[in-house]
């Protein structure tokens, strides 16, 4: 029982960029971490008494290994770059890093991106809705577009390029696009053929 008890406290819900497709994610994996549930790492003495520890991340090898990604982010060899508080945040709009434009969905559970994922934490389900139906904006996309023909990923940056305003429920343009949001995030890209140009509009609105 121990066993299993050690096994599930360093299991998490996770996302690779390949999981997920415009509007939601398709499917979720499961990620071996030595963190706790709120994004801070285990200390050292704690990893070691886990089973991660014993069969794993004590082998000379697996450590040599680790440390060689982990010497330029001047970290312990057993942390994850960009783990922390905001990537386990409940609501988070998530995109493909290496696509050619967003490919954004929304994550209401806290699962944790892995490095093919970018990814904006919010407050609320409303908040990500309206903020994935203007990543998904064409006078955004075709920049995106461009930008990522010579820097090759999709990068967070991108979003403060915009400058597209927080989120305001008394403002009726925010408040349509997460409308929109709300049904592309269930319908998927059979919603958005539809409310593409009102998207539009609508960002040139913001």
């Amino acid at each position: 029982m121990r066993i299993l008890l050690l096994r599930r406290r360093l299991l998490f819900k996770g996302i690779k960029g390949e999981d997920i497709e415009i509007g939601k994610i398709k499917t979720y994996r499961l990620f071996v971490l030595p963190y706790h549930r709120d994004g801070e790492p285990l200390a050292e003495d704690e990893l070691k008494q886990t089973l991660l520890w014993r069969n794993y991340l004590s082998n000379s090898k697996v450590m040599k290994v680790l440390a060689t990604t982990s010497t330029h982010l001047k970290k312990d060899f057993w942390l994850v770059e960009r783990l922390d508080e905001k990537a386990v945040a409940q609501y988070k709009v998530v995109w493909r890093d290496g696509a050619e434009t967003f490919v954004p969905a929304i994550d209401t559970t806290g699962a944790i991106p892995d490095y093919t994922v970018n990814y904006i934490p919010v407050s609320s389900f409303e908040e990500a809705c309206y903020l994935l139906a203007a990543l998904l904006a064409p006078q955004i996309n075709a920049v995106v577009k461009e930008l990522v023909s010579w820097i090759g990923h999709v990068q967070p940056r991108f979003v403060k390029y915009f400058k597209i305003p927080k989120y305001s429920p008394k403002n009726e343009v925010h408040k349509r696009l997460a409308e929109i949001g709300k049904a592309i995030h269930s319908e998927c890209e059979e919603a958005l053929k539809k409310m593409l140009k009102e998207i539009e509009k609508l960002v040139e609105m913001l």
